[in-house]
């Protein structure tokens, strides 16, 4: 799980990899997309529809071993909201 070899990395190789992480999710279904910063926006930058963005984050829960509460998902809007979700998260690593 990637949320165990996260806690051994600095913050900035550990956000990276989650970086990396996402773009390797992405790819398997949007079209096409700019590399991802923590500001790119999920909709209107990487192409995301409702149904697509249900299914990333579903497949961000997985790879990371997190559960975002679906009431969340609304106020998912960029990368660093994740981000933010997954490293408030760490305690849990």
């Amino acid at each position: 799980m990637v949320s165990e070899i996260l806690y051994e990395m600095d913050m900035e190789q550990a956000r990276q990899r989650c970086l990396d992480e996402f773009s390797d999710i992405l790819k398997d279904y949007a079209e096409s997309f700019a590399p991802l910063t923590p500001s790119s926006r999920l909709i209107e930058d990487m192409g995301l529809d409702s149904f697509l963005m249900v299914y990333f984050l579903t497949q961000v829960e997985e790879r990371f071993g997190i559960q975002i509460d679906e009431t969340e998902y609304e106020h998912i809007v960029f990368v660093e909201d994740i981000l933010d979700y997954i490293f408030s998260s760490a305690h849990k690593f």
